[in-house]
This record gives C-alpha cells, sequence and structure tokens, in this order.
C-alpha cells in the first residue's frame, strides 16, 4: 500500500511542470530582421588610425628639406608640358613655410599632322618664391608661389616666315603663379596638384593662359631633430 501511494506521488510529481506548461502562453515569435531594420540602427564609423603627434612631427621634419619634383600636364594652349623642378627651403626653421623653386619646363605645341608640321616647342626655366603651410595631420599641404622665367624657342622654323619680326624671335621673358595641394604617399613622396597661369615665353604665345599640373616630388629632409 505504501509503496503505490509513493509511485502515485511520484507520478503527480512529474507531471505538474508539464501541466504548469501546458497552461502559460506561448511566447511571442522573434521578427526575421529586415533591410530597413538593419538600415535604421546606428552604426560607428569605419575610420582607420589617426597619425599620432610622433608621426605628423617626423612628417613635417622630412617635408622641410629640399624638394625634387617631375610633374605633367596641361600648358597654355599647348596640348602637354612636362617640368622639372627643385624647391630650396630657407633654412630650417623657416624653410617649413618660404622657399625658392628653381623650375624648368618644356612646353610642346600641337602642330598637327602631315609633312607641313613643324616641331617647335618652348623650353621655360627661371625662379619662383614660394609659400607653403605645415604637413597638416601629416598627410596634407597647401603651397603656393610665382616668379619670373626666360623661354628658349628650341626650333625655330627658318622658311616662310609670315612676320620676321616675330618668328624668327628665340628668346622671350615671361613670369606666373601657381597654387597647389599635395598628399603623402610615403614618408617622403608626395603627390602634387596645381593650377596656374602664366605669359608666353614662346614667340607665337601659345604657352600663356593657364596651366593643370600633376606629379610627385621627393623630400630629402632629416627625420630626427637637429
Amino acid at each position: 500500500m505504501q509503496r503505490a501511494i509513493f509511485l502515485l506521488s511520484f507520478a503527480a510529481a512529474l507531471a505538474l511542470p508539464s501541466l504548469a506548461s501546458a497552461t502559460e502562453p506561448s511566447p511571442d515569435p522573434v521578427p526575421e530582421p529586415t533591410i530597413e531594420s538593419l538600415a535604421a540602427q546606428p552604426r560607428a564609423p569605419a575610420l582607420g588610425p589617426m597619425p599620432t603627434p610622433a608621426e605628423i612631427d617626423r612628417a613635417n621634419r622630412i617635408w622641410r628639406g629640399v624638394g625634387i619634383g617631375y610633374d605633367v600636364g596641361f600648358w597654355g594652349r599647348a596640348h602637354f608640358a612636362q617640368t622639372l623642378k627643385v624647391d630650396i627651403p630657407f633654412g630650417w626653421r623657416i624653410g617649413q613655410f618660404l622657399g625658392a623653386r628653381v623650375r624648368g619646363t618644356m612646353v610642346y605645341a600641337d602642330s598637327g599632322p602631315g609633312p607641313d608640321s613643324v616641331f617647335d616647342p618652348v623650353f621655360n626655366h627661371g625662379l619662383e618664391l614660394f609659400g607653403r603651410s605645415p604637413v597638416m595631420l601629416g598627410v596634407l599641404r597647401v603651397y603656393g608661389g610665382g616668379g619670373a622665367w626666360v623661354g628658349i624657342r628650341l626650333d625655330p622654323p627658318t622658311p616662310m616666315r609670315l612676320d620676321p619680326s616675330n618668328m624668327d624671335q628665340r628668346y622671350a621673358m615671361g613670369g606666373g603663379g601657381h597654387l597647389g595641394v599635395e598628399f603623402k604617399l610615403t614618408d617622403r613622396a608626395s603627390v602634387q596638384f596645381e593650377v596656374g597661369g602664366q605669359s608666353p615665353g614662346h614667340a607665337l604665345g601659345y604657352d600663356g593662359g593657364a596651366s593643370v599640373m600633376s606629379g610627385i616630388m621627393i623630400y630629402t629632409g632629416r627625420p630626427k631633430p637637429r
């Protein structure tokens, strides 16, 4: 008798949780995430690591040294120009902001196809003064300047001169200016973009007008304090 009572009590104890769960309401189903709900959730901006003060200081020290560059682009009414340039800072401290640029620019005219085409480029070379900002965040700098140069006509045509007083002129004085921005490629290299304007150095004047140039600059500054 006692064994039967014990078995009944044990069976009733096992049945109570199932009965309680049967009386409880079922939970609401969890909705599947949609594109709209995911887009509405705020997300942290995906930013790369910011330059450290040591990296910014290193970039400013290197970029205040002598710079050697090459660029290409459009120059005046000509179709193509290429430039070699050397930026010389005015000392270690002032040179971070001021300096001189020695520039040589070869400007090519569009002579047209055919046997009567003429290769008549001009080589503009001279000296410019420039000012520039510090290397902001270690990656960006703005600069600008201008000066004077001499244009040398390398191969003026000799036959059929329409205006001898002008067509046979080999040399001309000119000048102009530019405004540019440069971005860091490596510790010692940057890519530069410049816009400017200049007077002609060619007797025919095709190199006068606006200029749009881009190129590479290599800096030779010391990365460590003096």
